[in-house]
């Protein structure tokens, strides 16, 4: 039954995590509304309880995300999911400490890979002929303002988040590659 209640609360966080990056891609003023909620919150949980939980979330969440998306279906999930996994492999092995600054170099090294894989793929679907659209130059300006925003608000979240909560202060890393 606990595991069943578990698999429950995931399943309404990640409606909910979906359903507030909609929303505050609509309703919050242009520059804010670039600021890419699924990245900000998956990277926090990760640097507080160092799970890889948060690869499987994030599958599941771009999953869910592609089925109302206008690209070629498994761009969003492909460049999502790896980016994700990337980044956990980074905050594993090379990030030393938990900090406020780690947290908006995770968001900015997570935001630029999901970015620049989904624009390969979808360079890659272009010279295939498996799609028509085409990215503008407004598209690079608006990546620029998602990573800014995400970046600042991951970084003051953090460390507001530092403040009260003993599993966000910073301390060293137990694993990795560059041990203290």
């Amino acid at each position: 039954m606990e595991f069943l209640g578990k698999i429950l609360l995931i399943f309404f966080s990640l409606i909910f995590l979906i359903a507030l990056s909609l929303g505050a891609s609509y309703l919050l003023p242009h520059p804010f509304s670039n600021i890419n909620i699924i990245f900000l919150i998956l990277i926090i949980p990760m640097m507080a309880r160092d799970s890889g939980l948060v690869v499987w979330i994030s599958f599941f969440i771009h999953f869910f995300l592609e089925l109302y998306s206008s690209t070629p279906f498994g761009l969003i999930l492909f460049s999502g999911t790896i980016s994700i996994l990337v980044i956990f492999w980074l905050y594993k092995n090379i990030f030393t400490n938990r900090s406020w600054y780690s947290a908006m170099s995770l968001s900015v090294l997570a935001l630029l890979s999901y970015r620049l894989i989904y624009v390969l793929v979808f360079t890659l679907l272009q010279l295939l002929g498996l799609t028509n659209l085409i990215l503008k130059k407004t598209t690079f300006i608006t990546f620029g303002w998602e990573i800014l925003f995400t970046c600042l608000i991951t970084g003051l979240i953090y460390f507001i988040l530092s403040r009260f909560f003993r599993s966000f202060k910073a301390s060293p890393i137990e694993h990795g590659l560059f041990k203290v």
